[in-house]
């Protein structure tokens, strides 16, 4: 039986609503889990709390017992956000059906994925999420209780993310006519990271985008591990009104040590 130990720090607050970050650590014989799960709480009485859980890399034949572990995390929540990388190696409509579905899609309903770039080596991706993968692009919005989510593609090498792409254009239009209290981005490839990668300054614009219009928080997967960074601009210059970024690339896949 696993073990759950929450650490709870204040992430933000804007215009009367606090939330907070709770960090749920799961040490499961000698293999550790980290997900990061968001509380919206405080004075605006509009929009009851609710829990948001995320992280990416998730399903593997040889993790498979690791990601029954990570998705008996998902219960009690309203909504899943996945970091990309959902079913190893590539993706396809049977690693989904063998490795994610039977334990993270227990959750299907109220998880919205971001693609990974394993999830673009096959059709299993947006075959399997379908209309809430978004478009055949990958990138999608939505709001729930005050909140504005945006799910985009850092896979820019196939959707582009220059300053001119469509995705970036796109971007701009959708947090320009957002009247959400706050706003929260997440992709799989993160903008600054250790472990197996360092900087991924393709998406830089994703970040231009997002800090020009205020956006407070932002969710990456990718590197196999936890992080948690001070909020910095594009060109990470530590600021306090700045974006935090966190990456969550532990869903299940073998663990790299930051």
């Amino acid at each position: 039986m696993a073990n759950a130990a929450e650490d709870r720090r204040p992430v933000g607050n804007r215009s009367g609503v606090v939330f907070l970050a709770v960090t749920i650590a799961v040490a499961a014989a000698t293999i550790g889990f980290v997900l990061t799960q968001f509380v919206l709480v405080g004075d605006d009485t509009s929009y009851p709390a609710f829990r948001v859980i995320a992280a990416g890399d998730i399903a593997a034949s040889a993790t498979i017992g690791s990601a029954h572990r990570t998705a008996d995390l998902l219960a009690d929540h309203n909504l899943v956000l996945t970091l990309g990388d959902h079913a190893y190696p590539d993706g396809t409509p049977n690693q989904f059906a063998q490795h994610y579905d039977p334990t993270w899609g227990e959750y299907r309903d109220i998880t919205r994925p971001t693609p990974g770039n394993h999830d673009y080596r096959s059709s299993g991706y947006f075959e399997y999420f379908g209309a809430a993968a978004g478009s055949g692009e990958g990138y999608y919005a939505f709001e729930q209780a005050g909140w504005q989510f945006l799910s985009l593609s850092s896979n820019c090498e196939i959707v582009s993310c220059s300053r001119s792409s469509d995705q970036v254009e796109w971007l701009d239009r959708t947090l320009a006519d957002s009247d959400a209290t706050c706003q929260l981005a997440y992709f799989h490839h993160p903008r600054i990271s250790i472990g197996n990668y360092v900087e991924t300054p393709s998406v830089g614009p994703l970040w231009k985008g997002l800090y020009a219009d205020g956006v407070e928080l932002v969710l990456n997967g990718h590197d196999h591990n936890y992080q948690r960074w001070t909020p910095m601009t594009p060109d990470l210059t530590p600021r306090d009104d700045g974006v935090q970024q966190f990456i969550v690339g532990t869903g299940a896949g073998r663990f790299v040590s930051a």
